[in-house]
């Protein structure tokens, strides 16, 4: 019921009604609007990495703008946890960083401003909702999850989770403010 708003009004029309005292009453339930809050993201590895990136690649220069962002306190950002171990990952099996290297990577991204969230193994469930809805693996399904428990969007370069529209948005949408 935490979704609905209860309204009240006379009746219109036969249908489900209510006694409530003496008097009748219709009482319908609207479902709250679900509110995006614009200055508020969920990031992915997508954009992160590119911080740090030694290569030529697309995307860099917004990437580094979304960082600068959240340092000067223009948009809040969450991640879960898992970000520094896919991080980790990329930067080990697909940058072919040394791990000294990584390891300053991850303790930059703890101190850049990102609220760093733990999974609940009691959200096993909400994950594996997510996943089977929007046909992902886990480890975007956690970014998801996140996204919709905290209403706001994912921040990603992922075409696949850009797909899905409600829950994420593209960085040229959070850049050009």
């Amino acid at each position: 019921m935490d979704n609905f708003i209860q309204t009240s009004r006379k009746p219109s029309s036969p249908t489900r009604r209510m006694k409530r005292s003496s008097e009748q009453t219709l009482l319908t339930f609207v479902r709250k609007p679900r509110v995006i809050n614009p200055r508020l993201f969920i990031i992915d590895t997508s954009v992160v990495i590119k911080w740090f990136s030694l290569e030529n690649e697309k995307n860099i220069k917004e990437s580094l703008d979304v960082l600068i962002r959240i340092k000067k306190g223009e948009i809040t950002v969450f991640s879960p946890d898992f970000l520094l171990i896919e991080t980790a990952n990329i930067a080990y099996k697909k940058k072919h960083l040394k791990s000294v290297r990584i390891k300053e990577i991850i303790n930059r991204l703890k101190g850049c401003g990102i609220k760093f969230v733990e999974f609940e193994r009691g959200e096993t469930d909400k994950l594996l909702e997510i996943m089977e809805k929007y046909k992902t693996t886990a480890y975007d399904g956690l970014y998801l999850l996140l996204a919709k428990e905290k209403k706001c969007k994912l921040l990603t370069f992922d075409d696949e989770l850009l797909r899905i529209k409600n829950l994420t948005v593209g960085i040229d949408n959070v850049v050009r403010d």
